[in-house]
């Protein structure tokens, strides 16, 4: 009897446990990196400076927050989107979270800040807002 009591206590610990665990909000920090930002000013790259960028992703949507001189930008990304470009898949771009608003990706070259199609290795990766209210590039170093 005691033998059965045991199993029914372990049997329903695991199950509270199980749904207790469950219910959490997945949301995760990656260590911050060093790279170069700059922004776009009437189309033309601005001068690129030391920036810390940070990443992370929480529930449904991954984001890079970078900051460079007295400048931040917050680009967020839809996880579930098999590709970027998809209609409803675009990231949005602002000075925080809360200001974001929906935006485009697209590249320039390193040496001549020109946009470019595709992404060579190296190139500036760059996000902008599709009002024109922010457009930043970045890259690793």
């Amino acid at each position: 009897m005691q033998k059965i009591i045991f199993n029914i206590g372990l049997r329903l610990s695991v199950v509270v446990g199980l749904l207790f665990a469950s219910t959490l909000v997945l949301a995760h920090d990656y260590p911050d990196e060093i790279g170069q930002c700059a922004s776009v000013n009437h189309g033309k790259l601005g001068k690129a400076q030391r920036c810390i960028i940070a990443t992370g992703f929480g529930t449904g949507a991954s984001y890079m927050h970078l900051t460079f001189g007295q400048s931040e930008a917050y680009i967020g990304n839809p996880t579930d989107c098999p590709e970027y470009e998809a209609k409803g898949c675009a990231p949005t771009v602002g000075k925080s979270h809360e200001d974001a608003n929906e935006g485009m990706y697209y590249h320039r070259d390193r040496q001549t800040g020109e946009i470019i199609s595709g992404s060579d290795e190296g190139a500036w990766f760059c996000a902008k807002r599709k009002d024109n209210q922010l457009d930043v590039c970045y890259v690793y170093r």
